[in-house]
């Protein structure tokens, strides 16, 4: 295992190599609504998703952002408080998410949320296969 301080792990690498770099870019194309760019860090069957307000686990694909991106809702995801653990072809990334999705013609949301991200390693680059988010005190 190897535990990086990500701040210095993300100055030296791009998102296609370093799965820190790759987490905030991940929320930066969510936030530009840019799909291709979504998509390039998703499994062809997308990833898992636990998310505070629903008991159940969430499925999300390619076509779910498409339609999120097609709603209107606004958008404004942002990491920080990175930190990773990486274990070979899986990294696991950790920290804050900041921000939130807010419904058209409105603010996004303002929340804070700790979260944990399950990465491995492609052939094309990091892709993400779960993201826990949780409530922070």
């Amino acid at each position: 295992m190897t535990l990086l301080n990500a701040p210095l792990a993300a100055a030296a690498a791009d998102a296609a190599t370093d799965p820190v770099a790759a987490t905030t870019d991940f929320f930066a194309k969510i936030s530009a609504k840019d799909l291709d760019a979504v998509a390039r860090y998703l499994p062809a069957d997308g990833f898992t998703e636990t998310v505070p307000e629903s008991k159940a686990l969430l499925h999300l694909d390619a076509k779910a952002f498409d339609g999120l991106f097609k709603s209107g809702r606004q958008i404004d995801l942002r990491v920080a408080d990175l930190a990773l653990q990486l274990f070979g072809d899986t990294a696991l990334v950790t920290g804050t998410r900041l921000g939130g999705i807010g419904a058209p013609n409105a603010a996004p949301a303002s929340g804070r949320l700790a979260f944990t991200a399950l990465w491995t390693r492609a052939p094309s680059g990091w892709q993400l296969r779960h993201l826990h988010l949780s409530a922070q005190p």
